[in-house]
């Protein structure tokens, strides 16, 4: 979240706008999903979302310039401090990110919360088999 962000400071009523509704969106979400739940990769990605967008949250909270009016801190820069060469993010945006990309490739490998393999579709039951064209030619 920080990543788009970082150049631009006047993009802070995004967060205004959607921020607050995390914790009301995720209590109702994490009961009824941890209730399913008994994959560690669904677990792991889910954990990796919610907290980084808790901890994003928690930095507009409590972080200056006053209480719910915080800056997200953006402290890893991988090749240049400035950010000129990579985006400047922080370990929350990379939870997101990460937590994101593996709940994709859990939904896409089939996996399901409770760690089964979703069935695939399961195909039309056989045709019974054809009489011979012949058979078919006689019984005219």
């Amino acid at each position: 979240m920080g990543t788009t962000c970082t150049a631009q400071a006047a993009c802070s009523w995004q967060y205004d706008a959607t921020e607050p509704s995390v914790p009301g969106a995720s209590s109702p979400t994490t009961r009824t999903v941890a209730r399913r739940l008994r994959s560690t990769g669904w677990a792991v990605a889910l954990g990796l979302v919610l907290g980084g967008a808790l901890g994003n949250l928690a930095d507009r909270v409590f972080r200056a310039p006053g209480p719910l009016r915080g800056h997200v801190v953006d402290v890893v820069s991988l090749f240049a401090p400035d950010g000129s060469v990579w985006p400047v993010f922080n370990l929350a945006d990379s939870s997101i990110v990460s937590g994101g990309v593996l709940l994709v490739l859990l939904a896409l490998t089939g996996r399901e919360l409770d760690g089964t393999r979703a069935a695939r579709h399961a195909s039309a039951p056989p045709r019974p088999p054809q009489p011979a064209r012949a058979d078919r030619e006689a019984g005219r």
